[in-house]
């Protein structure tokens, strides 16, 4: 009987134990288990305590698989077959040694488990943080928009004390007053903004404009600054520029002026310079590089890298008059109007950013009114305040409101809203909900909920870009008196004014 099962199992057996009713061992290799001839079989390992009990059980198979056992101060991992016959009182007990296999098999598991577990791991930490990440981001705007409206009661408070009698001493105390305020609120627009881009809530508001006016108007603010730290600013615009482009002009004049304050901070003697030149254009899109260059203090090769992240200061004095966001929104800005800058820079010679955009072409290149005033002077019994952003929109109410007798006084940017109010009295505010800066929703609470209580219930009228009846809802919510989107009638917006009025 051993030697058949020897022949037939060669290859795949280690063992083969042949044992009789009672479970006395009669024959075996002696592979694994050695002198073992007359021996229980229960005296080979624990386990086989179990064997006897099956015996009585003819022409039988059992199989006992991944079987661990110590023999010899050796750990085995064996399949276990017990086989019974019909016609005869012995039976065989066959041993597989598949120790390698099992523990191939246990590597192969546990790497697999491992891998499982990493990746696990991996996913958790990437929802642990996202939701930081959400946190934080919503954290910081609804910090800045709470914070905005201090900001703007100082604002307003400095605009009202300008006006009254106040001495050289006091005049010069306001003037700290409101210098700061303006660098904080510049510090929270960038946060706001950081805060907008990180979570997809940015909007670009494309409008025609003049290149050369809306770059000339950066010129002159930043001319005064080289001029005060005796810098010469340069600026040179490519004649074959278009004249008027499709863009965000509040975007496109935090890029330039963000590059440009950038370089005045960090020069100190010589001179910046801003180019713009044409490198394409199709019949749409004018792609234009715009260049700032500067003979500062330049930045270190091992620096360059990092100049773009959030918060990030060159360990420098002259940094430390910001907050290290200003090249971040740059970035961020740049790439949203799907544009590409690159830095090079040289330590103690200078540095140059370069910016390329891609600008929409206005059909038309004409030079053209873009405010329509009365002819006449004329009394108006009320007075409209409007924040709109369009040029082609601003034109249209200007003439409608003027048309129907109301005098009218129209800014593009919800802090401009706010200083106007300060500035004198209104009758009703006329609003585009998706203005830069303050967008509409904060001049509303600002409007409502500021310490100014001479105008916090001036009605006020909402412009949708892209009505709906959830945000329409969240306006009313808010303390909006009415909503209307565009394309507006004339007849609908004056109606609007007065059931308000």
């Amino acid at each position: 009987m051993l030697n058949d099962y020897n022949t037939d199992y060669r290859d795949s057996v280690n063992q083969i134990i042949v044992i009789n009713e009672t479970g006395i061992i009669l024959d075996n290799n002696s592979t694994l288990f050695s002198n073992t001839n007359e021996k229980h079989v229960s005296e080979l390992h624990p386990f086989f305590e179990t064997i006897p009990a099956l015996l009585t059980n003819k022409n039988a198979t059992h199989e006992f698989n991944c079987v661990n056992l110590n023999i010899d101060s050796r750990n085995y991992t064996v399949d276990i077959t017990l086989k019974t016959f019909k016609e005869d009182n012995n039976s065989i007990v066959i041993l597989h040694d598949l120790t390698k296999q099992y523990d191939a098999y246990q590597k192969v598991a546990q790497l697999r488990n491992e891998s499982k577990i990493q990746s696990e791991i991996l996913a958790f930490k990437n929802e642990l943080l996202e939701k930081k990440e959400a946190f934080k981001n919503s954290f910081i705007a609804n910090f800045s928009h709470e914070i905005r409206m201090p900001i703007n009661t100082i604002s307003g408070s400095t605009i009202i004390l300008e006006n009254s009698n106040l001495s050289q001493s006091q005049l010069y105390n306001l003037k700290v007053i409101k210098s700061t305020n303006e660098k904080l609120k510049y510090m929270i627009n960038d946060i706001l903004d950081l805060s907008k881009i990180e979570t997809g809530f940015l909007s670009i508001v494309e409008n025609e404009l003049s290149l050369v006016d809306e770059l000339q108007t950066i010129i002159d603010i930043y001319a005064k600054k080289c001029e005060y730290k005796g810098l010469t600013l340069k600026t040179e615009i490519d004649k074959k520029c278009p004249k008027y482009v499709i863009s965000d002009k509040f975007r496109l004049a935090q890029i330039s002026g963000n590059l440009i304050g950038n370089a005045i901070k960090f020069t100190n003697s010589g001179s910046v310079s801003l180019t713009v030149k044409l490198i394409s254009k199709t019949k749409k899109i004018a792609k234009l590089e715009f260049t700032v260059k500067d003979t500062g203090i330049g930045i270190e090769e091992d620096k360059i890298d990092f100049i773009f992240d959030s918060f990030y200061q060159i360990n420098n004095k002259q940094a430390n008059k910001g907050a290290g966001l200003g090249l971040a929104i740059v970035k961020r800005l740049v790439e949203a109007l799907g544009g590409t800058i690159k830095v090079t820079s040289t330590l103690n010679k200078g540095t140059e950013f370069t910016v390329i955009l891609p600008l929409k072409i206005a059909e038309n290149q004409v030079k053209k009114s873009t405010v329509i005033q009365p002819k006449t002077k004329k009394t108006y019994d009320y007075r409209v305040l409007v924040g709109e952003t369009v040029k082609k929109d601003q034109v249209a109410i200007a003439t409608l409101l003027n048309d129907a007798g109301y005098d009218c006084v129209i800014v593009d940017n919800g802090d401009d809203v706010i200083n106007q109010l300060h500035k004198s009295k209104f009758d009703i505010v006329l609003t585009n909900l998706r203005l830069p800066k303050m967008d509409g929703f904060d001049v509303t609470r600002y409007i409502r909920f500021s310490e100014f209580i001479q105008f916090s219930n001036i009605p006020i009228i909402a412009i949708a870009d892209k009505p709906n009846k959830k945000e329409e809802a969240s306006c009313l919510d808010k303390q909006i008196n009415s909503y209307i989107g565009k394309p507006f009638t004339k007849d609908s917006l004056l109606n609007s004014i007065k059931e308000n009025l």
